[in-house]
Formats: C-alpha cells, structure tokens, sequence
C-alpha cells in the first residue's frame, strides 16, 4: 500500500507542472534566443508525460510482482516504452 501511494505522488508530481507553462509557451532568455518550453528534446512535454506515468506504473506493477531492483528497472523501462507507444498511437488523452 505505501508502494501504491509513493507511485501515486509521484505520477501527480510528473503531472502538474504541465499546466503551469506560460501562455505563450516561450521564454526569452538573456542572448536573444527564445527557448520553447513546451518542447523538450523536440518531443512534447505530452509525450515525456506519457512515458514518465508509464515508466512508473511499469515499476510498480512489476514490484509488486517481483521482488528486486532488476525487476524494478525492467517493468519501468517496458513501462516507458509502453507510454511512448501509447502516445503515437494517439491514445493519449490530452
């Protein structure tokens, strides 16, 4: 149970900050240059979202499986790549 809820908070840390980016969604740095905030890696903060929620299901369903921190970091990298897959298919919600 205090798996679960250590899972939860974290995925709602993750997921926050996504609202709280600029109307405009840019930021003008000292040099001149605009940096766009939504836009990581050329990849959407949406997609980041998608794996970081996937990554820590995986995690957490595989350790409540399994016991071991091999198991752990395996159920989290299969999550990830089950969010990002998520997300190019265009299941994504939001």
């Amino acid at each position: 149970m205090r798996k679960l809820i250590m899972a939860l908070i974290l995925a709602a840390l993750f997921v926050l900050p996504l609202g709280s980016a600029p109307a405009s969604a840019q930021t003008q740095l000292q040099g001149g240059q605009v940096y766009n905030v939504a836009n990581i890696r050329n990849m959407p903060l949406e997609q980041w979202a998608a794996i970081g929620i996937g990554a820590v299901a995986g995690a957490v369903v595989v350790e409540s499986v399994f016991q071991g921190g091999l198991f752990s970091l395996a159920g989290a990298v299969a999550g990830g790549l089950i969010g990002n897959w998520y997300y190019e298919e265009r299941y994504w919600p939001f």
